[in-house]
């Protein structure tokens, strides 16, 4: 199978047969077993074939589970045990995690009542393990999979019942994620709604409720949003009935803008990406501005924060291109500043077009954010290293703004 991915029809063909099925089963779940170590090893090809495996596995219980569901029975506990073990040796260990999402989802359906059986004993332990899991993930599909992982644990929702506690934080995290889990986390929170009590269930979403609301009300949209998703929301707060206006709490991450925390963005040119993006630039201006007055910082930071605020200085300057004739202009408006009376003078000729002002608050706060950018200019004279630099700038900024 290493050397041909087609000789997996055969295993297939006798777990489709109801006559080898049961047999077939028993002797290919105790193989993959025995090769449950080796699926996190940086063998790709090996790890696809062993995960196409237990799959096969899996789907021979949903084809005949009269047949087949004794026969796993016995390793549903082993394997996810082992999986959960080999996860903190292995070099990759996300693949033991698919393999237990791929068991979920092959047994979900309230058909198995016996493997959830099993699974119970299991269940805190794995809860407990997941919900660290999430909270350390490094990557976002690494912390997706095992927010999947919570909230698809193929058990009753009266087992869960005591431990629905670990599923509110992945809850929050699946309802912002991606649509798979966006429908999962939906589907989730309308099974507790329609079966759970509000004296009961409400004490157990208390610490996570804004964050759940916040999410809703993020899927309460018109199309083209997806309209799944909006409409089993609105379901929902409507099952949750007056319910839902007490969990109405004032904004408190809420973000003003300020002159220092404002964006202003610039293009940039990003690998893979056809078109150049915009990307704010403003993130750290606030800490230049006092690393470049602190002298008790090493000269090298105040360097570095002078050439990060004079890069944000230039783009507000305008970069027009100078008009031909822009000297002819020059000296019309020079005679009439000098001329005795402005009678009989062409006002069309020396007028300035005032500039349309579309939002007056930010053109306040980035007005104010220049005059800071202008004034560490000034400051950066008093640093020999970049006082040559900051002088040929100042110089440059006020011809520019003088023509």
């Amino acid at each position: 199978m290493l050397e041909n991915a087609a000789l997996l029809h055969i295993p297939q063909f006798f777990l489709a047969s109801e006559i080898t099925t049961s047999n077939f089963s028993g002797l290919l779940i105790n193989f993959v077993m025995s090769k449950l170590y080796q699926l996190g090893e940086m063998d790709i090809i090996k790890s696809n074939i062993l995960i196409r495996l237990f799959k096969l596995c899996f789907m021979s219980v949903n084809l005949f589970p009269t047949a087949n569901e004794s026969v796993i029975l016995p390793h549903l506990n082993k394997m996810i045990l082992k999986s959960l073990e080999y996860t903190t040796t292995a070099k990759e260990p996300i693949v033991y995690f698919y393999l237990i999402r791929t068991l979920f989802r092959s047994i979900g359906g309230g058909r198995f009542e016996s493997l959830y059986k099993e699974i119970l004993p299991l269940l805190q332990v794995l809860l407990e393990s997941l919900n660290r899991l999430i909270q350390t993930a490094r990557r976002p599909q690494e912390r997706d999979i095992y927010v999947e992982l919570c909230l698809t644990v193929p058990v009753r929702l009266s087992v869960l019942v005591p431990h629905l506690n670990y599923l509110m934080r992945p809850l929050v995290f699946a309802l912002n994620g991606s649509q798979e889990l966006i429908s999962q986390g939906l589907r989730t929170l309308e099974l507790c709604v329609d079966n759970l009590t509000a004296e009961y269930f409400d004490p157990i979403i208390e610490p996570v409720i804004d964050d759940v609301m916040k999410a809703l009300w993020k899927h309460l949209r018109p199309l083209p949003y997806y309209h799944q998703h909006s409409h089993t929301t609105l379901r929902v707060l409507g099952k949750l009935g007056g319910r839902n206006r007490s969990f109405f709490k004032l904004h408190n991450d809420l973000q003003s803008e300020t002159p220092t925390e404002q964006e202003v963005k610039a293009l940039f040119k990003i690998e893979n990406i056809p078109n150049e993006v915009p990307v704010s630039m403003t993130a750290g201006v606030s800490t230049a501005l006092n690393f470049l007055v602190n002298v008790r910082y090493k000269l090298h930071y105040r360097i570095s924060a002078y050439k990060y605020l004079s890069s944000i200085l230039k783009l507000f300057i305008d970069k027009e291109n100078v008009p031909e004739n822009l000297g002819e202009k020059v000296q019309m408006i020079i005679n009439f500043i000098n001329a005795d009376s402005t009678e009989g003078a062409n006002f069309d000729d020396v007028h300035l077009e005032v500039d349309i002002i579309k939002d007056t608050a930010k053109f306040d706060r980035q007005e104010e954010l220049l005059v800071r950018l202008l004034e560490a200019l000034f400051y950066a004279v008093s640093i020999e290293e970049v006082k040559d630099d900051a002088q040929i700038l100042i110089k440059g900024i006020c011809e520019h703004y003088v023509l």
